[in-house]
């Protein structure tokens, strides 16, 4: 029985945690897969019906919001998260795809570099303003804007191509010239931008619960997009040699590659292939 003032799927959660250090020692050895299969069997169904419950409950209270509420809360949810909320509903949100992952930071917005005199008009009005121009580039290249922060980090943007239901064969394409783009509009406006452009296999999906959760993109291709982005070696965009190889392969970019010395990027055991583009001039083209 469940302990008094404890509900199931805490519990759960919490012996799920320690499952696998419960079963390490020696003594449990021999026993370790019956007890496993035994106590998953008893565990997960509480896990299940109670993730179950949130969504349901989730998708009655989606369906009760009238139709002109809802669609002005559209420009605050994420389009993929609509397109499977039409298609599939909230269980078939996640998945492993392709995407091209795009790191921006406007160092000019962060808080060493800005003076106190900017605060809070001036620097609202020039973050607003470098949003805006973001935001229209994306827009114009198909990508999504997954989160734009302000914080004592920075001013950090970051996007990707590839997510439903905007996905494209040519998704690296899109996002170096997006990234070029961006460069070019943000220092027309007198700041200083990196970028990092990165391609490979990534999860996309929600994390959190049914009471509050965000659609976002994680694994290894996102964080080395990060790491590109910060290098001491960028000075304006950086892409590795997946996206620089699919986006060459597109006669729709005018981009050239130039290739760097090998990185050494944390979180990348070896050196890192990375690559500078920039766009092709009227003569080159």
């Amino acid at each position: 029985d469940t302990p008094r003032g404890v509900d199931s799927a805490s519990l759960a959660a919490a012996l799920e945690a320690t499952l696998p250090a419960a079963l390490s020692s020696p003594v449990a050895d021999s026993l370790a897969p019956a007890l496993e299969a035994s106590l998953r069997a008893s565990l997960l169904p509480p896990m299940e019906q109670a993730t179950e419950r949130g969504l349901a409950r989730l998708s009655e209270e989606a369906a009760s919001v009238p139709a002109a509420v809802a669609a002005r809360l559209a420009a605050y949810i994420p389009e993929p998260v609509q397109y499977r909320m039409r298609t599939a509903g909230m269980n078939w949100l996640a998945d492993f795809r392709l995407a091209t992952i795009l790191f921006v930071r406007i160092t000019t917005l962060s808080p060493d570099y800005v003076s106190p005199a900017m605060f809070p008009a001036g620097i609202v009005a020039q973050t607003q303003t470098a949003f805006g121009a973001i935001r229209a580039e994306l827009a114009r290249f198909g990508g999504m804007l997954a989160r734009f922060n302000v914080d004592d980090k920075g001013t950090i943007l970051f996007a990707a191509f590839g997510p439903p239901p905007h996905q494209h064969e040519d998704d690296a394409s899109r996002a170096v010239l997006c990234a070029v783009a961006t460069l070019e509009r943000l220092r027309s406006l007198g700041h200083e931008v990196r970028i990092g452009v990165t391609t490979g296999t990534v999860f996309c999906g929600t994390v959190g619960n049914a009471e509050r959760g965000e659609y976002t993109f994680y694994g290894t291709t996102v964080n080395m997009a990060a790491r590109l982005m910060t290098s001491g070696e960028n000075d304006g965009i950086l892409v590795d040699e997946t996206t620089r190889r699919d986006a060459a392969a597109e006669d729709s970019c005018l981009v050239d590659f130039e290739p760097l010395p090998p990185l050494s990027l944390k979180g990348h055991d070896g050196a890192f292939a990375a690559f500078r583009p920039s766009r092709r001039t009227a003569d080159e083209s």
